[in-house]
């Protein structure tokens, strides 16, 4: 009767071990899911810090220029490049200036202009804040 009940204390002390040994390992496994999501929390976190560092830059530079640091931002930072463009024309548009503040702005006015001179004068405001590329 003794080694009946030895047995099935046994297997029961077994069943709490394995049962114990399973919830560490689901712990460690859970901690480590918060850790690498921490990581991937800071790397993000990072790349925006510096996506905007880099916008900033570029922002004063010649427009000519902007593609260039657009394309080795994101190559630096791994990313899509259709992404890193939408960033940089979101991060444009928030700083472009009012219309009333650009030197040499036409404000409507009751005389007629040349429309050429008119149109030309907007291209050349719209291409020092927009990256274009030639057409192929």
């Amino acid at each position: 009767m003794f080694g009946a009940s030895r047995s099935t204390s046994n297997a029961s002390a077994e069943a709490r071990r394995h049962e114990e040994r399973v919830r560490r390992e689901q712990e460690h496994e859970q901690r480590e899911r918060k850790r690498e999501q921490q990581r991937i929390d800071k790397k993000a976190e990072r790349n925006r810090k510096q996506k905007e560092k880099a916008f900033e830059r570029s922002i004063s530079l010649p427009s000519e220029q902007h593609e260039a640091r657009i394309v080795e931002l994101a190559k630096r930072l791994d990313e899509d490049l259709a992404a890193i463009c939408n960033g940089f024309s979101a991060s444009l548009a928030w700083r472009v200036t009012p219309p009333q503040q650009i030197p040499g702005m036409l404000i409507p006015g009751r005389k007629p202009v040349e429309t050429r001179l008119l149109l030309q004068e907007i291209i050349t405001e719209i291409c020092r804040y927009i990256v274009t590329t030639a057409a192929k």
